[in-house]
């Protein structure tokens, strides 16, 4: 690189932080941050919406779309920016009206609190590195605990630390060998629409479901039962759920943080057989239960992806509320 190389990084990076120090002094809350004190004109949010599509993959996959199909790139891109201009002169003042910030705030608003929910998702991309091995196995020290500094509507008050904002979290392997592709995990159910449940669950579609009712109506290779639970399976009121079965005698109550200020440390660990596809061990703390026997579910492979092993880690939530889940430790084991 030359000297202007050189010039032009260095005033990009000076320039970030003096937008940085700038913005701190007045950004106060989180309506300052996420919708501009609602201060913002509609044709400013609109652009402002437009933009936030924009990364530096955007250049380089919308160029080759460009190079590949031609004007078709640039009529896209047209049509977002015609589009994210109607949404801010016709919806963001509706949104205004109704003095909230978030799209999980209109749900609540419109369809009441059981309709918000969401889930944080983490996956590793790796592959056997011995294919001929039997076992498979994923531990980790984990930490669980939600947002403190948010107080719930009067239809589902949450005084202390709002562990039972924390519907579920767990981890697993998303996984192809031996001609087969198949999904393994553990999942703790803490809470269900705030009254605490506190047991594990396997990873495990429910007989006599078909792809269709699994996939909410689609159908295609990518929707076949026992693929990607995380999204797909249907969900029941009480929290159970197409993709996953009760461990037996799984409840557990585990340690949560006594003040929030603290997080406490836990271990869990799971351990299959991927010869076989037979759940082998699931461990949390001091209790280990056996699974052998307990058969996994398993599909067509898919094309060239032989030899998978994503480990994942996820945590949702169906309160209008972040929740969290620390992993440290992360352990993958063949044997």
């Amino acid at each position: 690189m030359g000297i202007l190389d050189y010039i032009v990084i260095i005033a990009y990076f000076l320039g970030l932080i003096a937008v940085s120090m700038i913005m701190s002094r007045r950004i106060k809350s989180s309506e300052d941050m996420f919708i501009a004190g609602r201060n913002s004109s509609w044709w400013l949010s609109g652009v402002s919406s437009y933009m936030t599509i924009f990364s530096a993959g955007t250049f380089v996959i919308w160029g080759g779309v460009a190079y590949k199909s031609g004007i078709v790139a640039v009529v896209v891109a047209i049509m977002l920016g015609i589009a994210s201009l109607l949404v801010g002169r016709f919806i963001s003042g509706k949104w205004r009206e109704l003095r909230i910030k978030s799209p999980g705030e209109f749900l609540t608003v419109r369809f009441g609190h059981k309709s918000v929910s969401s889930m944080g998702h983490a996956i590793k991309r790796l592959s056997f590195f011995r294919p001929e091995s039997r076992f498979l196995q994923l531990e980790c020290w984990f930490s669980y605990t939600a947002e403190q500094d948010k107080v719930d509507g009067g239809d589902r008050p949450q005084p202390g630390l709002h562990e039972n904002s924390i519907r579920d979290f767990g981890m697993g392997f998303d996984t192809q060998k031996n001609g087969n592709r198949f999904f393994t995990g553990m999942r703790y159910l803490n809470a269900v629409d705030g009254k605490m449940i506190q047991k594990w669950q396997y990873v495990h579609s429910t007989e006599g479901v078909t792809d269709k009712e699994w996939a909410y109506g689609l159908e295609g290779d990518w929707c076949k039962k026992g693929v990607d639970h995380w999204w797909f399976g249907r969900r029941y009121p009480n929290g159970d759920h197409d993709g996953y079965k009760d461990v037996p005698d799984g409840h557990q109550k585990l340690i949560y943080n006594e003040t929030d200020c603290k997080l406490n440390w836990q271990y869990m660990r799971l351990k299959v057989d991927t010869l076989n596809r037979h759940y082998v061990e699931i461990q949390c703390q001091d209790r280990i239960w056996d699974m052998r026997g307990v058969e996994i579910d398993a599909v067509d492979p898919y094309n060239r992806i032989d030899n998978l092993i994503n480990p994942v880690f996820w945590v949702s939530t169906d309160a209008n509320r972040r929740v969290f889940l620390y992993i440290d430790s992360v352990v993958v084991s063949q044997e």
